[in-house]
Order: structure tokens, then C-alpha cells, then sequence
């Protein structure tokens, strides 16, 4: 038993140190993130692997941790819209609003993923967006806010009240419910709540972004600066503060007077009442250009300023806040045109003993794949042996990615019992600066050419170590894989397929949901797979590291 405990210590004690090496074969190949850690213990040995990709449908997309808005168009996947529904929580609730309150303004903000890049002189901060695709400023797109007009259940009436489940094609729900401004401020403006312009902006030099931010959307990676007001309500050249960017839109103010400041009675009592008087707000994407961005619409609110009288006996005006944060329940909804390629792919005959030429891995309402390894031939050969190091690499096709944006990270799971690997877990390596690049022992990055201006995408490399080691020397069952697009590597939860399937024969094994991590990424890459007509050195490559005991 020390013997035993000595020697495990002893193999993590080597993966620590080799922690920054590279694999000989791949010398030639770097990274410009974090991961791209190979361990070596001699040459290892290759052994066989299966894989092949199954495309989830309409997936459950409710409360999910980070959701999408806005649009994605891939040369490899196609065209992806992502719109967006959330309810609001009232900060303060049963608020007292008298007659003399006159709203100032109304404003909706999301703050955007951003990386501060340097700080100016002046104070400026300049950031860098993180998590948004397809950004330019000449890629602007039409982002239209309504009230939300259908109520968002927390329990399912048809399903014994377990938890209600919403899904991804179910965007006919909100669509058609959707509840705008009766007396639009300017004319073709639909009946959106966003639908103010300053007619003069304040600050000439934010190239009117009050107007580009409500009419001719994209993100803006300028960092958001909030001036002082004086006692006249006059906004003036004082900083009060500097915030990073965010997603920031005017709201209606006659559609909140009315529903807000002069609500019937009783419907902002509580947050309870307020969500089925009020049913939170819809994010609608028109047309097929734009940017799409993952946002954590958790930390986003809405506020009303409005000046209302200091007491009953005073006219004097005190400017008041009243805020609702976007919490309650949410719904991301996509529409999809596929790419013929892609559904073409995903609908070929698998071969039942070599599996697939090619693996589609795609998040948001898309595909994953699965993966046998080790046979009962192969784990009698490698019973016994200490597992130094166990690895699975996928190669990038370029020819079929071509200029599509590439996931940074992909993952496997067990895809028996829906949860992470044990490697997974085994893993407590952070990195505080990027919380997304945690678990860079376990892997899973993308790694990149180390020369060229693209610095294109090269392989996807995967630490199973522990995972191998339980199959073969701990009797743990060797249960299929599954592969997928990590938006997150810090959340661990599933998401329900609409309508399960079975993979094909001979493994027949029901699927009936996919990670959340999956479903939460609008983004998807090609793999070179496991059938022969792959060149060797592009396939999928499963090693083995071990050392027979003396």
C-alpha cells in the first residue's frame, strides 16, 4: 500500500515537472494561451480509438449561467441568431412613487467580457472584448428590446411540477408575445422599447453612441465613463466614475411611466407578483449581420432615474434611482440555417468498426461526439503497469474549418453518466488572471501555430490519465466519451435534449442530454476522426504512457 501511494506521488511529482515540455513530434507547434502542457514518460504507445459525431436538435437552453445575442455567420456551420429572454427583480420592492414623479430617463445596461489592455494619462482605460464574435464596427446589427409578454414558469404543470424546461427552437413563444411602446418616438421604428435618440448628445466626440447603441447596434469596447449631475440636474464634465465597457441602451420612458411609476396597485408589492405583472424583457435579433456576444445578463440591470418632490409640503425636485436587476428566469432561443456541409456530415453513415473520417463539435444547438477506447485486449496488455500519462489529441482540418472562429477549449466527459472525468476533478490547477484557462492539466486548450499572422489552430489535447488508470488497473467501467465545445471549464451541469436519441449499433446507447458547457458556446471546429481513410498522422491519437513494475 506505501509502495503504491509512493509511486502515485511519484507520477504526479513527474507531470508537475514536465508540466512545460512538448511532445518531440509536435516541436514545431506553440500556443498563445495557457495549456499547452505535454508530458513525456518515454515514447508511449498508440492504441486504438473510435469516434464519431451525433447532432443534439433543440436542446434545453433555461437559466443557463451565460447565454448568446446576436449573430454568427460561419462558413463551416452557417448562420446562427441568438435571441434572449429574461425576467427582472426588483431591487427595492413595494416602492412609493407620488404624483410628481417625472422619469428622467430609463437605462439598460449589460456590462460586456473585457480585458483592460493599459490605462492613459488622462485616466483612460482601454480594454479589449473578450467572448464577442464577429465584432467590427461596420458590423452593425438590428437589436430590438420589447417587453416580454409570456410568462416564464419555474414548474412544469404537464410534468408532475418538476422544473420547467425551455428550449432552444421555441422562439415562437416570445415572438409572438411581444409587447412594445404604443407611441414610438420616431417613425419605422417597429414598437420597441428601444427606441430613443438624443437629438443632442452631450458628448460629440462618442460619435452619437446614445443613437448607435439603440438603432445601429454593435459592441463597443470604449470604457464606459458616468458623469457628475449638479443640483440642477445638469450633467457635467466631472467623472464620477470609469466602468469597463458594457452593453448600455435608453429605454422608453412613457412605456415605463405607465407600467412602473403608475402600476395599478398591489404589482410591485413583491418580486412574486411584479414577474407575472411584468414578465421581464426580449432580446430579438432582425436581419442576418452583426456580432454575437456572450453575456452574463445576471449582472446587468435597468434603471429609472426620475426627479420626484423631496417631501409632500415641497416642490423642490430630488433626483431619484429605481432599479431592477436581470434576475429571475431566462431562456436563450436560436434560429439556425445550417450549412449543407455540416448537415450533410452529421447525417453520414458511421462506420461500425473504424467510426468517422470527421468530427463536427459545435455548442448552442449543435453536435458532439462520442469515443470508445481501450478493448478488452488492450486493457489485459496494460493491467498491472503503472499509467505515467494518458492522452487524446485531435488534429484541426483546416481545409474544412477554413476562416471560421475557432472554441479555445474542448472537453470530454462520460458520457454514461453525464459528468466530467475523473481527470476533471483530479485537476485543482488555476490561473487567476483567466479563469477560463483553469484546469490547464487536464487540457483541453487549442494550440496554435507558432509562426504566421493568423496563427491558426493546430490540435485539441486531452489529459485522461486518471480516467485510464481507474479502467485498467481499478475495474471502473470504460464507458463511452463524449466530446464536446467548452464555453466555461468552471460550470458543471447537462441540458435536455427535446428529443433523445440512440447512438448507432453497436453501441445503442440512449442520449437524452448534453454538458450546459456545450449549449452555452455559439462556436464549433472540425476534427480529422478515426477512420482509415484518414492520413495516419492527422487521426485521432490515443497514448499511453506506462511502466511495467520491476
Amino acid at each position: 500500500m506505501i509502495n503504491n501511494q509512493f509511486l502515485k506521488g511519484l507520477a504526479i511529482a513527474f507531470m508537475a515537472l514536465f508540466v512545460v515540455s512538448c511532445d518531440k513530434d509536435y516541436n514545431s507547434i506553440g500556443s498563445d494561451i495557457v495549456g499547452n502542457e505535454h508530458f513525456t514518460f518515454g515514447d508511449g504507445e498508440l492504441f486504438g480509438v473510435r469516434a464519431y459525431s451525433q447532432k443534439t436538435g433543440a436542446i434545453q437552453t433555461n437559466n443557463l449561467p451565460l447565454n448568446q445575442l446576436g449573430v454568427l455567420n460561419s462558413p463551416t456551420f452557417g448562420l446562427t441568431k441568438a435571441h434572449f429572454v429574461t425576467q427582472l427583480e426588483m431591487v427595492t420592492a413595494n416602492p412609493e412613487f407620488d404624483a410628481s414623479a417625472a422619469i428622467d430617463s430609463v437605462v439598460l445596461t449589460v456590462p460586456y467580457f473585457s480585458k483592460k489592455v493599459e490605462t492613459e494619462a488622462s485616466g483612460r482605460s482601454i480594454y479589449k472584448l473578450d467572448s464577442v464574435y464577429g465584432w467590427s464596427i461596420s458590423n452593425k446589427m438590428d437589436l430590438r428590446v420589447y417587453e416580454n409578454g409570456y410568462y416564464l414558469k419555474e414548474f412544469d404543470p404537464n410534468n408532475n411540477f418538476g422544473v420547467q424546461k425551455y428550449y432552444s427552437d421555441e422562439k415562437a413563444l416570445f415572438s409572438s408575445n411581444k409587447i412594445g411602446t404604443t407611441t414610438p418616438n420616431n417613425p419605422n421604428m417597429d414598437n420597441r422599447l428601444n427606441d430613443w435618440i438624443d437629438p443632442n448628445p452631450k458628448d460629440p466626440t462618442r460619435l452619437n453612441d446614445d443613437k448607435r447603441e439603440n438603432l445601429l447596434f454593435y459592441p463597443n469596447e470604449r470604457e464606459y465613463v458616468k458623469y457628475k449631475v449638479n443640483e440642477s440636474f445638469v450633467q457635467t464634465t466631472e467623472i464620477e466614475s470609469r466602468n469597463s465597457p458594457r452593453l448600455r441602451m435608453k429605454l422608453n420612458e412613457k412605456h415605463f411611466k405607465d407600467k412602473i411609476i403608475n402600476a395599478p396597485a398591489g404589482k410591485l408589492v413583491n418580486n412574486s407578483v411584479f414577474k407575472e405583472y411584468f414578465r421581464g424583457l426580449y432580446f430579438e435579433i432582425e436581419g442576418s449581420s452583426g456580432a454575437l456576444m456572450t453575456l452574463n445578463f445576471k449582472q446587468g440591470d435597468v434603471t429609472i432615474y426620475y426627479k420626484q418632490n423631496k417631501s409632500a409640503t415641497s416642490t423642490d425636485k430630488v433626483m431619484k434611482e429605481f432599479r431592477f436587476n436581470l434576475l429571475g428566469n431566462t431562456v436563450n432561443v436560436h434560429e439556425n440555417t445550417f450549412d449543407a456541409g455540416y448537415v450533410s456530415a452529421l447525417n453520414a453513415p458511421i462506420d461500425p468498426v473504424e467510426g468517422s473520417s470527421s468530427l463536427y463539435i459545435k455548442g448552442g444547438e449543435g453536435s458532439g461526439a462520442f469515443i470508445s477506447i481501450l478493448n478488452d485486449q488492450e486493457k489485459a496488455k496494460l493491467k498491472g503497469n503503472i499509467i505515467n500519462g494518458a492522452f487524446l489529441t485531435f488534429s484541426i482540418d483546416r481545409s474544412k474549418m477554413g476562416t471560421s472562429t475557432e472554441p479555445n477549449r474542448v472537453s470530454l466527459y462520460n458520457a454514461d453518466s453525464n459528468i466530467p472525468l475523473y481527470d476533471f476533478y483530479f485537476d485543482g490547477t488555476t490561473n487567476a488572471s483567466d479563469p477560463k484557462t483553469n484546469k490547464y492539466v487536464y487540457g483541453g486548450m487549442i494550440e496554435k501555430e507558432a509562426v504566421g499572422s493568423d496563427k491558426k489552430g493546430v490540435r485539441y489535447k486531452i489529459n485522461i490519465t486518471e480516467h485510464v488508470n481507474n479502467v485498467v488497473n481499478k475495474d471502473s467501467t470504460n464507458v463511452k466519451l463524449g466530446l464536446i465545445v467548452n464555453e466555461n471549464i468552471n460550470y458543471v451541469g447537462n441540458s435536455f435534449i427535446r428529443t433523445s436519441f440512440n447512438t448507432p449499433n453497436p453501441d445503442n446507447k440512449k442520449v437524452d442530454r448534453f454538458p450546459s458547457n456545450s449549449v452555452m458556446s455559439p462556436l464549433g471546429t472540425v476534427l480529422y476522426g478515426t477512420h482509415s481513410s484518414v492520413p495516419v498522422d492527422k487521426r485521432v491519437q490515443f497514448k499511453v504512457y506506462y511502466t511495467k513494475p520491476n
